[in-house]
């Protein structure tokens, strides 16, 4: 069974992207949202073992509260994937204790090995 990833992101071409790779890469795309809500009720439908999620979203609720929400309600792992590389924001994000921070513009690999590291249990190696 392939894995199923949840994309949050509101540029559709970055989300298009991410959906080819991830695809490419063996992963099954559960769904592709834009805003934090939609984040919220399609991991609740789609149950994604991993969840990719922009920081800036349409709406009120930008990614780092809805990676808090999505992980208090789903129990899934989150990995920011974002344009945002300031200190503060960076910060505000990690403080959560995400799988992982990509920033754009990411590389297949990158993105494909973000998540491969989301999937595995906490505190595994990752091998090499």
């Amino acid at each position: 069974m392939r894995e199923r990833v949840l994309v949050v992101e509101d540029e559709a071409l970055v989300a298009l992207t991410m959906e080819t790779v991830l695809e490419d890469a063996g992963f099954e795309v559960a769904d592709t949202v834009v805003s934090g809500q939609a984040a919220i009720d399609a991991c609740d439908a789609q149950t994604p073992a991993v969840v990719l999620m922009d920081i800036n979203l349409k709406g009120p609720m930008d990614g780092i509260e809805a990676a808090r929400l999505v992980r208090e309600r789903c129990g899934v792992q989150v990995v920011f994937v974002t344009g945002q590389g300031d200190a503060a924001t960076r910060e505000r994000a990690m403080a959560g204790g995400p799988a992982g921070y990509l920033r754009k513009p990411f590389t297949p690999e990158a993105l494909v090995a973000a998540v491969r590291a989301a999937l595995r249990p906490r505190g595994e190696a990752a091998a090499g």
